[in-house]
């Protein structure tokens, strides 16, 4: 597996689980409430992200990846630093989005299905959810392809 491919595949495993996955914001904590990808390790308590957006996983797996157990930098070194890393993953679930049907990774992360939908098409949240995941699964095929 590539590396690129690894980091979309960790990043999707992150917010895999609905209840691990936020709209509105990067990074949500236990409340909530608007926080940092990574933990904030500021003056005063540690404030814990426990939910993130489509692009907050992705910015989480690259900030975090050695504290999370996983292979430092994911061997990306080769691109540049983590900015590259992060456009080349952000462009591909780009292109994924855009082949659902949305302009980008944003609108599609926080677009919720109206309840007004036909039935079988889904509505609220775990649809949303839904997309995202379904535009994970576009871009890692696509990262299969093209970073063998």
């Amino acid at each position: 597996m590539s590396n690129i491919t690894q980091l979309l595949v960790t990043s999707r495993a992150l917010i895999a689980d609905r209840d691990r996955w936020c709209q509105g914001h990067n990074a949500e904590d236990a409340a909530g409430n608007m926080v940092s990808v990574s933990d904030d390790r500021g003056p005063g308590p540690v404030i814990k992200p426990v939910r993130w957006c489509s692009m907050g996983a992705l910015m989480r797996i690259l900030g975090d990846g050695d504290e999370l157990g996983l292979d430092e930098g994911f061997g990306l070194e080769h691109l540049g630093d983590h900015d590259t890393a992060q456009a080349i993953t952000y462009d591909l679930l780009d292109q994924a989005a855009r082949q659902l049907g949305f302009n980008d990774v944003v609108e599609l992360n926080d677009w919720v299905p109206p309840a007004t939908l036909p039935v079988g098409m889904g509505h609220g949240r775990a649809a949303a959810h839904g997309n995202v995941m379904q535009m994970y699964d576009l871009a890692i095929t696509t990262a299969k392809e093209k970073y063998q």
